[in-house]
Order: C-alpha cells, then structure tokens, then sequence
C-alpha cells in the first residue's frame, strides 16, 4: 500500500508544468549531481527554529531533480521542496506549492558534501530575508509497529472513536475534526496520515430496490444496506465501480465500518497514480465520524467507543 511504489507503476500525464523553477541568479547549465539518497535531515533555520526534513530524487513528473517535504515541529504543517543540484555538493530547493518557473518562492541553498552536516542558508521569496540553516543527518524516525512500544491513547469523550497511538506523534482534535501525523516527513510527502471528521445526520434509507444514496468518502447507504466503493471509476455513486458491503463491528451503540479502498492521489505536483487507503464510518445513532487512513492502516487500530461512558455532546 505504500503510494510511492505505486506512483512508480501507475503515470499519468500530469496537467501542472513539468519545468523547474529556476532562480534568477542560478548558472545557465546546471550541472547533473551525483545520486542523492534518501535523506532525512533535523536542525535549525535561523537561531533556533526547529525542522524536520526529507529528500530524495524525484519521481514522475519531476525525475531528475530533488523533491521532498519539511516542517517546522512547532506547527507541523507539511511544506513541499522541490530543486536539483546547482554543483556536485550544493543543491538548491524552492519550498511550497510549483507556480510555474517563478523564482519568487522561498528556498535553500544547501551544502551536502559533508557526510553528517548540511548547511546553508534559507532566503524569502522576495529576497529581502535571509537566514542561517543547520541541519544534522538522522536515522529514519521509526515506523509505527516500532513507536507503539510508546503507546498513548486517544479517548475523547465527544468522540465515538478510541485507538491507541505512539508517543511523540502529532495529534490535533476539534470538536469536528481530528488529524494525526507521524514524525517522518516523508509521510508527509505521500499523504501517510489519519483524518477524521465528526458530524450529525445520517441519510434515509433509499425506498427503491438497489439505489443508493452517497454519504461521506467512499460510503453510500443502499436500499439493503450500508456499501462502500473499493475501486476508482466514473459516476457520483456506485454505478460503475466495485462497491461491496464494509467489514462491520459493533461496541455498545456504536458500529464502525472499515473497507480497504483504492483512490486517486494528487501530490504537489500532479496526478501521482491510484493508491491504497483505509476508509472507516462509525456511527452511533444520528451521529457520525468518517476517517481516512493511510497512517495506521488497519481496521483494527480505530475501534468504535462504548457510548455509555460518553458525555453529552
């Protein structure tokens, strides 16, 4: 299921430029650099503003470059990269979302050539900022089968919803929705993550025979049952694709249904190939939680919460 493997088999033609930006100042002929590994980075841009970075050479539609993602452990908020190697030790990456071939994005300029150490400097978009980076090499941050040995649990009262996570792993909860990212940025990089929303109303039950009624995600509500969609196709609703009935569980009130679903992935920069996810629908009466997930990726982690023990809402 890892969407990197998949974007491998699976191209299509992407409908953003396939061109680099390049900077102004940048030499007309840029040199092709050595191979770059995968490379996971943690340091400072600044005097201590705290980064988690990874790189490594760029797939469809950026092959022969650099892309990545990075962000600060302040926000966790995932933030692109994408550049190539200006010489055979200094790489140049734009960061945000490709807008064309303009060089006004904020970027780094980046030494490598040291075999623990990359250092640099970052500069705005405008040019008008510039600051210090100084980043380490660092292992892999580890897998989920190997942080669990950490375990934290989540069990919001509002929510109908309990599992238990790694200590160390980001985890924001609203009233509404719920999002949990592990810290490799290269999750980031191909939408490893876990998002929830919470919500009331669930749709009649359709009268005639074999209609359905689309609902959250993947799921529809038919004439005799719940259904989810487990292949991508054309069409607002079932017709056309696989759709088959979801694995159900049930705790108290609650029932949560979970499916292995495939969709299509967009990255930053394009149409990156049909993937593989984890869907579930919990509902407790007329209320609601759908959830995306290619973080825990198992039906088994998310389980439905015994209501009694829950609060008013």
């Amino acid at each position: 299921m890892k969407l990197r493997a998949l974007c491998g088999c699976v191209l299509v033609l992407s409908t953003l430029s396939n061109s680099r930006p390049v900077a102004q100042d940048a030499p007309a002929a840029v040199p092709e650099g050595p191979e770059f590994p995968q490379t996971w980075l943690e340091g400072t841009i600044g005097q201590s503003t705290t980064v988690r970075v990874f790189l490594e050479p760029a797939g469809y539609p950026k092959e022969g470059g650099l892309w990545g993602m990075y962000y600060y452990t302040r926000y966790w908020t995932p933030i692109p990269l994408e550049g190539e190697h200006l010489s055979s030790d200094t790489i140049r990456l734009y960061e945000g979302y490709p807008i064309g071939n303009s060089p006004s994005r904020p970027r780094f300029d980046l030494n490598v050539s040291e075999p623990e150490a990359v250092t640099g400097t970052w500069t705005s978009g405008d040019g008008r900022r510039t600051l210090p980076v100084r980043l380490r090499r660092i292992a892999r941050p580890a897998a989920y089968e190997a942080a669990i040995q950490k375990p934290r649990r989540f069990a919001d009262t509002r929510w109908p919803i309990e599992f238990n996570y790694p200590a160390g792993w980001f985890l924001e909860v609203t009233g509404r929705k719920l999002v949990m990212r592990s810290p490799d940025p290269e999750d980031m990089l191909f939408r490893n993550v876990l998002e929830c929303e919470r919500g009331r109303g669930l749709p009649g039950v359709p009268v005639v025979e074999g209609a359905v009624v689309h609902f959250q995600g993947s799921y529809y509500r038919a004439s005799d049952g719940w259904r989810v969609e487990t292949g991508p196709g054309p069409g607002p609703n079932c017709e056309g694709r696989n759709c088959e009935a979801p694995k159900t569980r049930q705790a108290g009130s609650a029932v949560l249904m979970s499916a292995d679903i495939s969709y299509r992935s967009y990255g930053p920069w394009g149409y990156a190939g049909i993937a593989g996810a984890k869907e579930h629908l919990v509902i407790d009466g007329s209320e609601w939680v759908h959830c995306f997930d290619r973080l825990l990726d198992s039906e088994d982690r998310i389980r439905p919460r015994n209501t009694t023990d829950r609060r008013p809402r």
